[in-house]
C-alpha cells in the first residue's frame, strides 16, 4: 500500500482527556489511542458496532405527598377499571370518539 492509501482523522480534545485515554488504551494493551480509533473505525465500519445513547442518572425523586396522591389515583384506576368504568383507547380517533360522547352527556 502507497500512503495515498491512508488518510488522517484530526479530533479537537482537551489535553485531559486525551491523557484519560492514553492511559485506558495503555491498560488495555492498546499501543496508542491512535490504534483504539482504528480499531472501533474498522469494526463500526463493518457494522459490528452498534451506537446507542442513553441518559444516566434519570431517577426522579418525588415527594410523599406526591406518592400519596399517586397511590390514591392508582387505586381509583383499578376500581374503576373493576366496576367498567375505564376505556381502553387504541388510537386517536377512538379518543376523538370518546371525547364526543362525554361532551354529549
Amino acid at each position: 500500500m502507497s500512503t495515498t492509501d491512508y488518510t488522517k482523522i484530526q479530533i479537537p480534545m482537551k489535553m485531559s482527556l486525551k491523557k484519560k485515554a492514553e492511559k485506558v488504551a495503555e491498560d488495555y494493551g492498546y499501543s496508542s489511542i491512535q490504534e483504539v480509533v482504528r480499531v472501533f473505525l474498522m469494526s463500526f465500519s463493518e457494522g459490528r458496532i452498534k451506537t446507542s445513547f442513553m441518559v444516566e442518572d434519570t431517577v426522579e425523586h418525588i415527594s410523599e405527598e406526591y406518592e400519596q396522591f399517586l397511590d390514591k389515583r392508582l387505586k381509583e384506576t383499578k376500581e374503576a377499571i373493576k366496576r367498567g368504568n375505564a376505556y381502553t383507547i387504541h388510537s386517536a380517533e377512538e379518543l376523538d370518539k370518546l371525547v364526543d360522547q362525554v361532551k354529549d352527556d
